[in-house]
């Protein structure tokens, strides 16, 4: 059965003012019923992370068994430029990314996110660990990556070849997105971009090019007209953050999925306007997932903690997706 849930993520404004500790986010998490899954990001939630103390374990196992929340996915970073004069080697990665494993295992975390940094050689070696410790990867295949890219190609040729039922994939919503958020277009003619080249900047979003050549091709044309660099430079996120690729694409990797980012920008009317949300809850019950969605709002991309409250935010996305899966697990939903 699809559940919902929560990652801290999504809170990431309310989280920055100072509003809650971890514990009253968890408490209001649960008083709001918006899990029963919770996932949280180690480096944003943990003071220390990974290096955690007994203390910290104890008392988030406590929070969370307290609250009437379950444990779902532990997002792990695998940040390659930690150093300013080199990036990682690859005994560094994998060591960094062994003692997040580790304490996701304390955590009771069954799932531990990683990311498109993890080589193939890392991954050969990390899996073992992950086996040991019960816990499974998941690949985050978030925009720009998609199912069928290049990059994500490689590691399920990797995944193939160790072959670990502890390898697998986790689907963000952000790669298969059918428009740029309205929010994000306020956002750059605030910021200073001409609204009349909006138009443009969509249309050339639509585009089968790679995202760099599709962000430079606009950048040219912003440029001819008169917008300012750094206001042009801003608008890159559109191509990186929101991708375009075919939703059917996920179908070859279904059988891999292990966790699943519900990601979303807006709610209007009880749909996200951007994301093709019938579709892709109709994929997961075909293919048959049987894990947590996680509520991930990216709006603070563009909203401030004064312009929403992303726990009623959080609410309306989960109860847009309860009424989707139940209408694609009786047989009314997209194919």
């Amino acid at each position: 059965m699809i559940k919902t849930g929560s990652t801290l993520y999504a809170y990431t404004n309310e989280w920055r003012a100072g509003q809650y500790t971890l514990d009253e986010m968890i408490a209001k998490v649960a008083a709001l019923n918006l899990g029963p899954g919770l996932e949280v990001v180690g480096f944003q939630s943990f003071k220390g992370f990974p290096h955690l103390t007994p203390d910290q374990i104890r008392n988030f196992r406590n929070a969370l068994e307290s609250n009437g929340l379950e444990p779902s996915c532990l997002g792990t970073n695998i940040d390659v430029a930690l150093r300013s004069d080199r990036f990682l080697t690859e005994d560094e990665m994998v060591d960094y990314l062994a003692a997040q494993v580790k304490v996701a295992r304390l955590l009771g975390y069954p799932v531990a996110r990683i990311q498109i940094g993890a080589t193939p050689g890392v991954i050969e070696r990390i899996a073992p660990v992950a086996e040991k410790a019960g816990v499974k990867l998941g690949m985050e295949l978030h925009a720009p990556e998609a199912a069928t890219t290049p990059a994500i190609v490689a590691v399920r040729e990797c995944y193939d070849r160790i072959g670990s039922e502890y390898l697998g994939f986790i689907p963000d919503f952000s790669a298969t997105m059918t428009a740029v958020p309205r929010g994000m277009l306020d956002q750059f003619v605030r910021d200073g971009l001409p609204a009349s080249l909006l138009p443009a900047l969509v249309e050339i979003w639509s585009g089968d090019e790679l995202p760099h050549v599709r962000f430079n091709r606009f950048a040219a044309l912003a440029k001819e007209q008169g917008a300012e660099g750094p206001v042009v430079d801003q608008t890159r996120l559109a191509y990186t953050m929101f991708g375009h690729a075919d939703p059917q694409g996920w179908r070859e990797i279904l059988d891999r999925v292990v966790h699943v980012h519900g990601k979303f920008y807006e709610i209007e009317d009880g749909t996200e306007p951007s994301i093709p949300y019938a579709e892709l809850l109709g994929l997961l019950v075909e293919g048959g997932y049987d894990g947590v969605i996680s509520s991930e709002w990216e709006g603070h991309a563009f909203a401030t903690e004064h312009d929403v409250d992303a726990f009623a935010l959080v609410g309306e996305h989960q109860e847009m997706c309860r009424t989707l899966l139940a209408a694609a697990t009786s047989g009314g939903g997209q194919r």
